[in-house]
Order: C-alpha cells, then sequence, then structure tokens
C-alpha cells in the first residue's frame, strides 16, 4: 500500500533525499514510494520537502539535473522553502532554531497552502493510502516547530483515516543550539498526544556505536 514521506526542515530533507535514492537503488516495494510520472515516464517520490530556507531543498532538486540519475525526479510543486506571501527576509532567515518560530510563525504561513495543495495531491494519487510519515529533527526550529504542527494538522484531516508516523532526529546530547533541549521536550510532548507511532533516531547513539570499531582501523 502507498505511503506519503513529508520531509520537513534540513535535516528531515537531507535524511529524506537520500532515503529515496536508497528505496529507488533497491528496487524493493518501488511502488509503495515511486509513482510514475504521466509526462516522461519517470519515477516520482510520494515525498513533499519543505524548509523555511530555500538552500537545502535547491540542493535536493540538483539530483534532477544530473546526467546519470535520470530514472527518478522530485517533482518540484512539492517542495515548499517559502510561502507565497511572506517576504525574502522571512523565507532565507530560517526559524533560527526556535521551536515557538517555527510552530506559531512560519507553520501558520505555510501549512494552509501545503496541506490543501501537494500534500491532497499526493494522497489523491494513492489508490489506498497506508501511512503518512513526517521525517524532521527535534533540536532546530523548523523541523522541531513546523513538523510538529504539520502532525498536528494531518491529525485533524486524515486523522481515523490513516496512520500518522513521525521520525524524529535528536540532536547531539552536547549539540551547538543552547535551546535544543526545549525543542526536543516541545516536540516529542506534543507529538505523543497528535501522532500514532513517534520513531526517534539518537545521532549520538550512534556515534557511540561507531567508537569501538574505529579504535581497531589502521
Amino acid at each position: 500500500m502507498p505511503t506519503v514521506t513529508v520531509c520537513v526542515g534540513q535535516a528531515g530533507t537531507q535524511l529524506g533525499a537520500n532515503l529515496f535514492a536508497t528505496l529507488h537503488s533497491s528496487k524493493c516495494n518501488v511502488d509503495e514510494h515511486f509513482r510514475t510520472s504521466s509526462q516522461d515516464g519517470l519515477s516520482i517520490p510520494r515525498s513533499l520537502l519543505i524548509d523555511t530556507e530555500p538552500k537545502v531543498i535547491l540542493k535536493a532538486l540538483e539530483h534532477n539535473n544530473a546526467p546519470n540519475t535520470k530514472n527518478y525526479k522530485f517533482l518540484p510543486a512539492n517542495c515548499v522553502a517559502q510561502p507565497p506571501t511572506s517576504s525574502s527576509h522571512i523565507a532565507k532567515s530560517g526559524a533560527g532554531n526556535n521551536f515557538a518560530m517555527g510552530y506559531s510563525h512560519h507553520a501558520p504561513l505555510l501549512l494552509p497552502g501545503i496541506t490543501s495543495g501537494p500534500l491532497r495531491s499526493e494522497i489523491e494519487h494513492c489508490d489506498s493510502l497506508s501511512s503518512i510519515n513526517i521525517v524532521h529533527s527535534a533540536g532546530g526550529g523548523t523541523g522541531s516547530g513546523c513538523g510538529t504542527k504539520l502532525t498536528e494538522c494531518v491529525k485533524d484531516i486524515y486523522g481515523g483515516k490513516t496512520e500518522i508516523l513521525n521520525v524524529v532526529v535528536l540532536p547531539f546530547n552536547t549539540g551547538e543550539v543552547i535551546v535544543q533541549d526545549y525543542n526536543v521536550l516541545l516536540t516529542l510532548g506534543k507529538l505523543t498526544v497528535a501522532s500514532d507511532c513517534v520513531i526517534t533516531l539518537e545521532v549520538s547513539e550512534r556515534n557511540t556505536v561507531g567508537e569501538p570499531l574505529a579504535m581497531y582501523q589502521y
């Protein structure tokens, strides 16, 4: 059954871009995560890329023009880096690693056009939707604030009709963002109510697992 993946913020977009590259190369259950373009026959990820600044999304879209990766492409209409009515300052400033900025300022500008536009379109392309997966971080501002608010909006619209799954990247224990712990607490606190399932990816634990192996490299 098809699933729609929404990647929010820098970490979510980077993780999503690598996820779809891996899924397509594996040739495993491709139809669950890709659909075929009616124009050129290429595979299109059942995915949205959302951020409050364009840099990372533009990097992901470079894949569409790469000479040796013509087997699938991200749909530009599904890549949202700023609301149409925002000023250039807001579009380029991001959420400042602040949950409240992403949740209360950027999300109300971005999300209405997304839920009624590209998200709805991707869901309508699914014969029978399995789940909506939202990939984002919890330490920054866009991933935590916008990702959380998006989850609440999705629950209001599609709750009870499909499963809502959040994949949340937790920051390093000694990160550079002084308010990251507050961002994490606010994110996980709201997701426990809005999401059907929350999967956390602990970056610090992943690095710790690799440390013993590094000792024996020579």
